[in-house]
């Protein structure tokens, strides 16, 4: 299987990665690269405009938009929403322990990104890790991300909390995104608390009771673009200034990230076009 992703006035530019070619070193011997099948993960991709982004999402059933259409997913929403090129890898019952539908773990798809080399990488601990012993989940989950920090020690790592349905988070679940923050944290990416968009929200579930209907999708997009504005760690507002300053690359693409959806929550409320953020409220 191969990837290709094109950028924008890099329309004529094409990056192929072959799973075979790419490998995972840093990662743990306890987190061992499965063999993953020809074809097996399948991404879906849009292109930047051309001063978008490059990002990948690397996830599971949510992350992908299960049971709707793929621009209907919440990474895609994004990425019509800031112009990103997005190459979403999400597949269904993965996680960083838990192997998918596909044959593959957040391991498999981060080998993927690597070869990808965005400018920003998004993830979320996953609750198809529930049942999986904490030990466990917390080596993948800290091999995986220290690996993607080794390969490409400039690019963006934004961890976003773990989306759940309706109900109440199970404790498991808080205990993955506690160890996956941590994890981030270590390896110098940034953590994205959303909260619980979907909490009392039977409307915005699908009938399966797991994954988010279309306006579900919506409010996560929503949710993420009002964490991102309020959440910049490392940003200093200069004096006078609207601009955004950092010490470091990594946080300085975060604070770029903030001032985006600053202004895009800025004009948005005073749009009379209805957005792909836009339209759906926390209840």
């Amino acid at each position: 299987m191969q990837v290709a992703w094109t950028r924008g006035a890099l329309a004529g530019v094409v990056i192929v990665v072959s799973i075979a070619t790419i490998t995972l070193s840093s990662v743990s011997t306890a987190n061992p690269v499965l063999p993953v099948p020809e074809a097996a993960i399948a991404p879906q991709m849009t292109d930047a405009t051309p001063t978008g982004l490059r990002v990948v999402a690397i996830g599971d059933s949510i992350m992908s938009g299960h049971g709707l259409d793929p621009d209907q997913a919440w990474p895609m929403l994004l990425a019509q929403q800031f112009g990103w090129g997005l190459t979403n890898l999400a597949s269904d019952g993965s996680g960083f322990v838990q192997v998918g539908d596909n044959g593959d773990t957040f391991a498999d798809q981060a080998r993927i990104a690597i070869g990808l080399s965005p400018d920003l990488i998004i993830f979320a601990g996953s609750s198809n890790d529930l049942g999986r012993s904490d030990a466990e989940i917390s080596e993948r989950t800290s091999g995986t991300i220290r690996a993607i920090r080794t390969a490409l020690p400039t690019v963006g790592i934004l961890a976003v909390s773990p989306i759940w349905n309706d109900t109440d988070e199970p404790s498991q679940l808080l205990t993955i995104d506690a160890d996956t923050a941590e994890a981030a944290q270590l390896a110098d990416s940034q953590v994205l608390r959303i909260g619980e968009p979907l909490h009392s929200r039977p409307d915005l579930i699908q009938p399966d009771g797991v994954h988010p209907n279309a306006d579900g999708d919506v409010l996560i997009a929503r949710a993420v673009t009002e964490a991102l504005a309020r959440q910049h760690p490392g940003c200093v507002r200069v004096p006078h200034s609207r601009k955004l300053t950092s010490a470091g690359a990594t946080t300085g693409l975060i604070c770029a990230l903030y001032e985006q959806a600053h202004r895009y929550l800025a004009w948005d409320s005073e749009s009379s076009t209805p957005s792909v953020a836009g339209g759906i409220s926390a209840g």
